[in-house]
């Protein structure tokens, strides 16, 4: 055999291995494919929509906090204090020992304010005798324009309600100040008429007529005070109207005491230092009050020392909480603060939201709270309040809201500073159709499922369009475009990521290309 020979059989031989190994290696691959294949079409889970009840919630973290508010135990300045039995530090609560009194040197304090009452009833009883009338007086000259009717009135309701007891007119006139309706020349001393109505005239004076304005005065014996009233020339053409006012008014007031008689009346010329009220006869001079006021005081504080030596001690009274400061000494009398401390008002909750769900949430919703340190027992309670100023960090924008507890809660074994979830329903939907969130297809906004049979990971069936309501978390509402029953295909990823063909199918648009 010649060399050429030798090599074309050589080349024969591998050609024949190569084809016994293609042809093998096809007859081991197919079932392999199939196994593949099989595996693949396993993880496509076909599921029926259905018909129930969605809701959507909204969930922040944060810690219980308390609302604080401070108080102070007063006590009456200059009591002697025998010894203080509180600390700074301490908790109290209402009906505890704050300190105990001298009593020896109380009651020599006691008898020391009787005395100075007794004292005090004497000058009072001598002023109560020498009462007399009293009278209110005009202090200067003019007209009577309005007075007041009320009889047996008080003088201070009276001026309190309309601002005098009487107003007067000082220069015997009224004027009304208007804009001309008609161009015409007017200058200050021309006579006019002025007209309140059809029977009722008086004879003007123009006072002023400059930038636009004109004043008309005209006496204030007989003229009707802030009534309307229109002004004519001779000529009987109308140039305007307003309202008369006083020129120069001049107001009668008063601060105390009761009407017993009106001594003027409207229209009627007053002089200066004229009687124009009688009040009813009372000692309520400014001595006597004053008296009086000073006798009050006294009372009240022989009540309260007489009260502390009945007790023996200073103590809390409705107060509780932890004290911050104390303002008593042992053996030094007493400041008019006897200490000050701090209590808790309310346990609540501040969580942080999202910036992306706070426009979900606003006041007065429910909240369900878990504790981190008790997470068998859920509390229920409300939004008392959304904070309208955000809170920047790395992970986003936050809001604080806070969460009260419901009234009825019990709230033991909570402490200060646990950490806890709130969770709020925003929304809530009965009779939804319901799919896994899983089912849900999206594709430039665009949301879809597939329907019908299918065949392999790249092939799940038919496209169909939806459109989306709420989610939970776990399954999403279909508002439109599938019913109840019908059956929808997707693909399932069980966390192994070992799928023959690339793994899971790429994404589709709403038409399926």
């Amino acid at each position: 055999m010649t060399a050429k020979q030798k090599k074309k059989n050589r080349k024969w031989i591998i050609l024949a291995i190569l084809a016994i190994v293609i042809i093998g290696g096809a007859i081991v691959s197919r079932p392999l494919i199939q196994a593949r294949l099989a595996d693949d079409l396993s993880n496509i889970q076909t599921v029926s929509a259905t018909v129930g009840e969605i809701v959507k919630t909204v969930s922040g973290t944060g810690n219980l906090s308390a609302e604080q508010e401070r108080f102070e135990i007063p006590v009456e300045a200059g009591v002697p204090i025998d010894q203080v039995m509180v600390e700074i530090g301490d908790d109290i609560s209402s009906g505890d020992l704050i300190a105990t009194f001298d009593l020896v040197e109380l009651q020599g304090t006691i008898w020391d304010i009787q005395d100075q009452i007794d004292s005090l009833d004497q000058q009072i009883n001598l002023l109560a005798d020498k009462s007399e009338s009293r009278y209110i007086t005009s202090g200067v000259s003019g007209r009577v324009i309005e007075i007041t009717d009320q009889e047996n009135g008080s003088v201070q309701e009276i001026v309190a309600d309309r601002g005098y007891l009487a107003l007067l007119s000082l220069d015997g006139t009224l004027q009304v100040t208007f804009q001309p309706i008609t161009d015409t020349d007017i200058a200050p001393g021309d006579s006019v008429t002025i007209q309140v109505d059809e029977d009722t005239k008086f004879d003007g004076d123009v006072l002023s007529a400059s930038a636009g304005w004109v004043t008309v005065t005209v006496s204030d014996r007989d003229a009707p005070y802030h009534e309307m009233a229109a002004v004519y020339l001779s000529d009987e053409t109308q140039i305007g109207e307003g309202i008369l006012e006083i020129s120069q008014p001049m107001v009668i007031t008063g601060t105390d005491g009761v009407i017993e008689d009106i001594l003027v009346d409207s229209g009627d010329l007053v002089k200066r230092s004229t009687r124009l009220f009688k009040l009813q006869a009372s000692p309520e001079s400014e001595a006597y009050l004053r008296l009086l006021a000073q006798r009050s005081e006294l009372a009240e504080l022989l009540q309260t020392l007489l009260q502390y030596k009945a007790a023996g001690g200073l103590y809390a009274l409705d107060v509780s909480g932890t004290i911050e400061s104390v303002l008593l000494s042992d053996g030094q009398p007493s400041a008019a603060i006897a200490l000050t401390g701090v209590r808790q008002l309310e346990t609540e909750l501040v969580i942080n939201l999202d910036e992306l769900d706070v426009a979900l949430v606003s006041e007065d919703q429910p909240v369900d709270i878990t504790i981190d340190a008790l997470p068998n027992r859920v509390y229920t309670g409300q939004i008392l309040e959304v904070s309208d100023q955000g809170i920047v960090g790395q992970g986003g924008t936050s809001f604080a809201a806070t969460v009260a507890f419901g009234e009825d809660e019990d709230l033991s074994g909570l402490l200060l500073g646990m950490s806890a979830t709130g969770k709020i329903t925003v929304e809530r939907r009965e009779q939804a159709v319901l799919i896994p969130l899983q089912a849900l297809q999206e594709s430039s906004g665009e949301y879809f499922v597939y329907v019908g049979q299918a065949t392999a990971l790249d092939n799940l069936g038919e496209v169909r369009p939806v459109v989306i309501g709420i989610s939970d978390g776990s399954f999403v509402e279909i508002a439109s475009g599938l019913a109840d029953g019908e059956s929808i295909n997707y693909f399932y990823d069980d966390g192994s990521g070992d799928y023959w063909f690339g793994g899971r199918p790429g994404s589709v648009d709403a038409q399926g290309q």
